[in-house]
């Protein structure tokens, strides 16, 4: 249905005139005109959670032409980015999707917000980044998921001095890196940076992008074109995180896919890590338990983080279990790290009152009608094995990473 729209839409500009300007929009020469804004009549995503942002996720019709500043607005956000284009959505004004009130995830607040679509030539997205300049502070936060990130994110937020964005699918064009080498999509990276963290009438002290797992496995070379930026890695005890993945699989049908069919073939497992973007490559691991198939990805996670610490990144730990324990003084030492103010360290306290993933199929609610795996038999003689193989400690001693700047702050 889409293409066929799609198929008719585009004979309708030929004779209107449209393709004719968007063909024009391309071109420099016309970039004070190049900013296409699109109607919204539907929208449509088989998971609003786990799929990329696309422009097919909008059925679009040609509204005007404005020039590329008015993206800068608040309302108005970058959504998706590929060689060709940049696509961004506008909210009602006065809407900062960024906030976690409209979502707990920028790209489902992203979708469920968007009021209208506009398309930006790639060529104007860089000039239009040039103008913007890097952000003067900003932090990637990675993590081994379900392990406080969202929470963290949200209590960057409550400092009232910290845009903090989680998990902007448009960020994930970094894993593009690895596949061309090109200075294209390094080029398209740094702008997409720089739109991401555009100025707002906060006035902020600076920026956090909490990257999904995608963009965890290049935050090297993030950290190459952003030499000033910050690099944090959150953890968490992998008990937890097994836990709390295996009832994420019950409710949500692509993660029980790939627990399904990977369960017992490191090959299948390889490829499910592969669509929730794991360095599965380096890992190919055969897990019998779902249990243990949970621990692998905490442990992927963690073994990543080491590793980039030894290729000489300048990336620090946080762990979920001392924000939680003292989050004033954890919050201190995470901010001074970040660079940021340290003055809005008891402000974020306010973000433990409220479930970080509440209104989505990942809220504490929903997660807790499922039943919870144990670590013991059959599933912790292979999580005590995987843990060998990764040269970490078993999951019932207490593992503190190097360099975890939260460990008993005061």
């Amino acid at each position: 249905m889409i293409f066929s729209f799609s198929c008719v839409q585009r004979l309708y500009w030929l004779l209107n005139g449209t393709y004719s300007q968007v063909s024009k929009s391309r071109s420099l020469e016309h970039y004070g005109t190049s900013a296409q804004v699109m109607n919204i009549h539907g929208r449509f995503k088989i998971d609003e959670y786990l799929f990329p942002a696309k422009r097919s996720d909008f059925l679009l019709t040609h509204d005007r032409f404005e020039h590329p500043d008015y993206i800068l607005k608040d309302h108005v956000t970058l959504y998706q980015v590929d060689e060709k284009e940049a696509i961004f959505v506008e909210a009602p004004e006065g809407h900062e999707l960024w906030r976690s009130q409209y979502s707990a995830f920028f790209m489902n607040a992203q979708f469920r917000h968007a009021l209208k679509i506009i398309i930006l030539p790639i060529e104007s997205f860089h000039r239009l980044a040039a103008q913007i300049g890097d952000p003067p502070i900003v932090t990637f936060l990675s993590n081994t998921a379900r392990c406080g990130s969202t929470l963290l994110t949200h209590m960057f937020e409550h400092t009232d001095q910290v845009v903090a964005i989680s998990e902007p699918s448009a960020l994930n064009i970094v894993t593009k890196l690895t596949e061309t080498k090109g200075a294209q999509v390094e080029k398209i990276v740094v702008s997409t940076v720089r739109l991401l963290c555009k100025p707002t009438k906060l006035k902020e002290a600076g920026y956090v992008l909490k990257l999904t797992a995608p963009g965890m496995t290049e935050q090297d070379k993030l950290a190459a074109m952003f030499p000033t930026a910050s690099h944090l890695f959150m953890y968490r005890n992998p008990v937890k995180v097994a836990q709390s993945l295996y009832r994420l699989s019950e409710e949500m049908p692509m993660v029980k896919t790939i627990y399904y069919f990977g369960k017992g073939s490191a090959s299948r497992f390889g490829m499910g890590l592969a669509l929730m973007g794991m360095p599965c490559d380096e890992f190919k691991l055969k897990c019998n338990h779902y249990f243990t198939m949970g621990v692998t990805i905490s442990l992927i996670c963690q073994r990543k983080y080491l590793m980039f610490r030894e290729s000489g990144l300048d990336i620090v730990a946080v762990r979920y279990e001392d924000i939680v324990k003292n989050p004033t003084a954890a919050m201190k030492v995470i901010l001074r790290h970040c660079k940021f103010p340290e003055d809005g360290a008891e402000k974020c306290k306010r973000a433990l009152e409220i479930d970080s993933q509440a209104g989505t199929p990942m809220s504490t609610e929903v997660i807790r009608r499922h039943a919870t795996l144990n670590y013991e038999g059959p599933a912790k003689d292979e999580s005590d094995l995987l843990c060998d193989k990764f040269n970490l400690p078993h999951l019932d001693q207490e593992y503190v990473a190097p360099y975890t700047i939260t460990y008993k702050a005061e």
